[in-house]
């Protein structure tokens, strides 16, 4: 019997790579938690989930307006089960994280956080970079300039807020 296998950039560890440095780029002083950085990929991939967050009141007008705009083709077969899809890119991203920590283009500090090292790039990467948040300018400040803002732990927190990750037991 021969099985149908489907590619997904959630499960490409090269793609998740340059998700990774995508993201980071878009704001080069960024210095963010590696598990808030992995919500940021997730609804990057996923945009069509965005419309799930429990933002802060000042930022429901944007997300509304967001998730609207945002094509879910992708989404539908996520939707009901948007956590156990989390939890399965997890690796792949924990991957691309120490790839890209080996070859010294990010730092990964002893308390989780991460940042960009390199801030050089070669020309094609800069310009589908440039590409893509030219595109997606409108989610990518909703999620590198409003969601990263968020705490990570607690009542207020990006994870209680997604419910990507368990948050009941996080110490505030």
């Amino acid at each position: 019997m021969f099985q149908v296998f489907q590619y997904h950039p959630a499960f490409d560890i090269y793609n998740a790579m340059f998700r990774i440095l995508m993201l980071l780029s878009y704001d080069k002083t960024m210095h963010i938690e590696k598990k808030k950085l992995q919500i940021i990929d997730f609804y990057f991939l996923f945009p069509g989930l965005i419309k799930g967050i429990m933002v802060k009141r000042e930022h429901i007008r944007t997300r509304n307006t967001l998730a609207q705009n945002c094509n879910s083709y992708n989404t539908a077969s996520v939707l009901s089960q948007t956590r156990h899809v989390f939890e399965r890119i997890n690796p792949f991203q924990d991957l691309a994280f120490s790839q890209l920590e080996n070859k010294g283009i990010i730092q990964n500090d002893s308390e989780d956080f991460v940042s960009l090292k390199q801030l050089n790039f070669p020309d094609e990467m800069t310009l589908s970079f440039k590409q893509i948040i030219e595109k997606k300018t409108a989610l990518l400040s909703f999620l590198c300039d409003i969601l990263s803002k968020y705490k990570l732990n607690g009542p207020d927190g990006l994870k209680f807020r997604t419910g990507l990750m368990e948050s009941r037991y996080d110490v505030v």
